[in-house]
């Protein structure tokens, strides 16, 4: 049977990677004919903006095509997105690779008491990279002089 390019069935669709790590997200699809498939590779950001990703970047071996992608920041994460085109046609939908971020989220930063009274404690600081993941924050509040917990509060 003759037609345009499909996704291969059981790929790895979900790639967890740290900032600076490189990753071979390979895109293999199953097309008759099997050679000359042309690859287009697209970047989805969580903000919807869709970018070519360079030629630099990918490799090509008759209809698996592996993209060699590195994520420098948070708008770095997202979706990429890969499609085959033959002799036949283009695929009509994309293979679908999600890039999650991966690793220890960054520390709280700038903390600072902006509301201090006898019974209130008033406490802000900028949170860092979530490290791909929702975050929970827990503060432990001690009496200075006896070092016994006050409080223990989480957000």
């Amino acid at each position: 049977m003759i037609d345009a390019p499909l996704c291969r069935p059981g790929q790895i669709q979900v790639y967890n990677i740290a900032r600076h790590e490189t990753a071979k997200i390979v895109c293999e699809l199953e097309s008759n004919p099997s050679h000359d498939v042309n690859f287009t590779w697209k970047f989805n950001t969580s903000i919807a903006e869709t970018t070519d990703l360079p030629a630099s970047l990918i490799a090509i071996e008759r209809s698996k095509s592996v993209a060699h992608y590195t994520p420098t920041n948070e708008q770095d994460y997202g979706t990429l997105l890969c499609w085959g085109t033959n002799d036949i046609g283009t695929q009509s939908d994309p293979c679908i690779f999600t890039i999650n971020p991966a690793g220890k989220p960054d520390p709280l930063s700038n903390c600072t008491v902006s509301n201090q009274t006898l019974n209130v404690l008033q406490l802000e600081c900028i949170e860092g990279f979530d490290g791909g993941l929702p975050q929970l924050f827990e503060v432990e509040v001690f009496y200075a002089r006896t070092k016994n917990l006050v409080l223990n509060q989480s957000s």
